[in-house]
């Protein structure tokens, strides 16, 4: 627990991984400020590292590349959109020799800056992305999943269902058994399945059941940290049953939320927003008082009707 997390902390201050590693504990717990931060300070050591010895191949650069998705996570858990994205891009531009060479080792990694702009709902930048290379069909996968997404939610419906196609025929030649960390690339590629069919359904009853099975498969994955998915999902199907009108229903789904992700910005948003639809202003006062402090330093302004 944090005691361990305390004690572990500058244990071996120039050991970039255990620098990293209290960062696991830090984010099971929601102290997303101290994720990151532990994280950063792993990434800085690794750079000194790289300097002093010339050495970034191997387990170096990957143990570098994992402070650096960790830093990404944390950040955008936080709302710190502008500080994710560039962890993100930095993670991709420390990759990017091993995606020439060895493409299937990374694939999945790549795919992190474009689902970092689906988090922050970057429509315009998502847009302008060139298409990664077909050697890596998980990046090209969540390269059509997030134009989907981003024509849908630039009210282009047409346009996002030619891209959910095109998603669909790009996982088909996805290889089943190839890693997206410690997961299988089918349940997680399935799962992107589901919230695109959530996200370009023609109406809030047609896309309830779709969020319900996408939480159901993410709680399927196995663990990993960060996780696989790129955001609890919990926060759009909780969303979506408080604009359907079903208020009870969404707080249930926003406590459990809770649970596995404490102090998420986005989950706390909605559970405030869910207990003013039910008129219990006194709990809403509190929730507001736990969001406004895990959302101190935010750069993304949210709304149900984007969560």
């Amino acid at each position: 627990g944090i005691p361990s997390a305390q004690r572990l902390m500058g244990v071996v201050p120039q050991a970039g991984h255990m620098v990293h590693m209290p960062g696991h504990i830090w984010l099971a717990v929601g102290d997303y400020e101290m994720a990151a931060a532990v994280n950063e300070r792993a990434a800085e050591v690794d750079r000194q590292y790289f300097a002093a010895t010339n050495v970034t191949a191997g387990s170096y650069g990957m143990y570098y590349a994992h402070n650096l998705h960790f830093i990404a996570y944390a950040r955008w858990m936080q709302g710190r959109g502008v500080d994710g994205i560039r962890a993100a891009d930095a993670l991709a531009a420390v990759l990017q020799p091993m995606a020439e060479s060895m493409p299937e080792m990374v694939d999945g990694f790549m795919a992190i800056p474009v689902l970092g702009r689906v988090r922050l709902g970057d429509w315009p930048r998502i847009l302008q992305l060139r298409p990664p290379s077909e050697r890596m069909p998980l990046s090209t996968a969540t390269f059509r999943y997030a134009r989907a997404l981003a024509l849908a939610g630039s009210g282009d419906r047409a346009g996002a269902l030619r891209e959910q196609a095109a998603f669909e025929t790009t996982r088909a030649k996805a290889p089943a058994d190839a890693m997206w960390g410690n997961n299988k690339t089918a349940p997680v590629l399935a799962l992107a399945a589901e919230v695109l069919a959530a996200r370009v359904a023609a109406s809030l009853t047609e896309a309830l059941p779709h969020w319900e099975h996408a939480v159901a498969m993410q709680d399927a994955l196995t663990y990993d940290e960060p996780p696989a998915w790129y955001y609890p999902v919990r926060e759009s199907w909780g969303a979506a049953l408080l604009r359907a009108g079903k208020s009870t229903e969404a707080e249930a789904v926003f406590r459990d939320g809770l649970k596995r992700s404490p102090r998420n910005g986005r989950i706390l948003f909605g559970l405030m927003e869910t207990l003013r639809a039910q008129d219990k202003t006194e709990a809403a006062e509190w929730v507001q008082k736990e969001f406004e402090a895990s959302w101190a330093k935010a750069d993304v302004k949210l709304k149900i009707e984007d969560m």
